[in-house]
C-alpha cells in the first residue's frame, strides 16, 4: 500500500527498516541506478531521496509497456511519442507534494507542447481505491490535458523501480533513453532542460 508522507517533499510505500536498508542495493542492480532511492526508517510518512539525480550516458532505456488511459486509449511507451520528449510522471491525487507540483508542469505542458514536448502520467490513485472518475474530475479541474494511465499503475511503478511519489522520466520518445529524473523534475528545472533540448532539435 502507498502512504504519503509531509516532510521530505515525497509520498511512499509502507517500508520496513530491513526493506529500506535493501532496497537501494536492488535497484542499483536491477536497473542501473536510474532513481535509487534512499529509504529512512522511522515512522509511516518518512519519505525517499534519489541518490542520482542526473542523467548519465550509462543509464539504460526506459522500461516500454503497453497500458490504457482514463479515457479508454491504448498507449504504448515510448513507441507512440517517437519525434517527442516526454515527461513519465508518476503521481497520485491524495499526494499534497504531488498536487503542489501540478501548476508548474500545466504551465510547462502549454509552454512546449507545440514544440515537441508530451507528458504521459502514471496515477497510483488506485491503490487507495480512488477512482477512475475522481482522477479524471480532478484532472479536468486542474487543466491537465494529457493522458493519464490508471489500470496498470503499480505494475508500471514496479517496472520503474518506484517506490516514492512524485517521481518523474524526461524520455527521449524515438531512443528510449532516460534524459533527466528525479522528485523535482518540474518547474524550472524541467523548463531549463526543455529549452536546451528542444532548442537543439531540428
Amino acid at each position: 500500500a502507498w502512504a504519503c508522507g509531509h516532510r521530505r517533499g515525497s509520498c511512499r510505500t509502507r517500508e520496513t527498516n530491513m526493506k529500506a536498508l535493501i532496497w537501494p542495493i536492488l535497484f542499483l542492480a536491477g536497473f542501473g541506478g536510474v532513481a535509487a532511492m534512499q529509504l529512512v526508517s522511522g515512522d509511516e510518512g518518512t519519505c525517499g531521496e534519489p541518490l542520482l539525480d542526473t542523467a548519465a550516458p550509462e543509464i539504460p532505456p526506459a522500461p516500454s509497456f503497453e497500458a490504457r488511459t482514463i479515457s479508454g486509449e491504448t498507449v504504448r511507451f515510448p513507441d507512440d511519442f517517437r519525434g517527442k520528449t516526454v515527461l513519465l510522471n508518476f503521481w497520485a491525487t491524495w499526494c499534497p507534494p504531488c498536487r503542489a507540483k501540478v501548476p508548474d508542469l500545466v504551465k510547462t505542458y502549454n509552454s512546449y507542447q507545440g514544440r515537441g514536448f508530451e507528458v504521459l502520467a502514471v496515477t497510483l490513485d488506485g491503490a487507495r481505491r480512488v477512482s477512475q472518475d475522481s482522477v479524471r474530475e480532478f484532472a479536468t479541474s486542474q487543466n491537465m490535458k494529457w493522458s493519464q494511465v490508471y489500470d496498470e499503475a503499480e505494475a508500471i511503478a514496479t517496472k520503474y523501480h518506484v517506490h516514492a511519489i512524485p517521481a518523474a522520466f524526461l524520455v527521449d520518445g524515438d531512443t528510449g533513453q532516460v534524459l533527466a529524473h528525479g522528485h523535482d523534475l518540474h518547474g524550472q528545472r524541467l523548463e531549463d532542460l526543455l529549452g536546451k533540448r528542444l532548442k537543439n532539435l531540428p
